[in-house]
């Protein structure tokens, strides 16, 4: 938390949102901003697909997640673990996503299905609060999975 204030109060604002580091937090705030990115990409795919082109819902959800995934991917390696040593090669890094993703698509399915259909909510307002709920596993399992930093000899 030191060195977030600190670069904030130093106006060190390209550090704050692209200096390599492993201070965790600092991660999670830029992830939040890449997040955020990739969130407006999904949300806007998933209302096209479901409210323009009447796609089926949970068509509709898995597309737009996987659009925001790829979005996410980029960012997430521009910004957020830019410089981190990642304990695998190129191949695995991307196949670690699309595991992690598809775990997260999973998650997304199932709350949208409880929202939706269970619940009876409104798809738009069930999909702001599962983003809000797999935002965690996201995180963390990029975080700890594939850039979690490597013990010290």
């Amino acid at each position: 938390m030191k060195e977030i204030f600190e670069l904030i109060r130093e106006r060190k604002f390209k550090a704050l949102f692209y200096k390599p580091t492993d201070n965790t937090l600092l991660q999670f705030l830029r992830y939040l901003f890449a997040g955020g990115g990739a969130t407006v990409a999904d949300w806007s795919v998933l209302y096209i697909l479901r409210s323009l082109l009447s796609v089926q819902l949970y068509v509709s959800v898995a597309i737009a997640f996987c659009f925001g995934l790829c979005i996410n991917y980029v960012l997430s390696k521009l910004f957020v673990f830019n410089g981190v040593s990642k304990k695998a090669g190129r191949t695995a890094e991307i196949s670690v996503y699309l595991v992690t993703g598809l775990i997260g698509l999973g998650f997304t399915e199932g709350l949208m299905f409880v929202f939706c259909d269970l619940l009876n909510i409104y798809y738009m307002p069930s999909k702001i609060v599962t983003t809000a709920l797999v935002l965690a596993w996201n995180f963390g399992s990029k975080k700890f999975i594939l850039y979690r930093e490597r013990e010290k000899k």
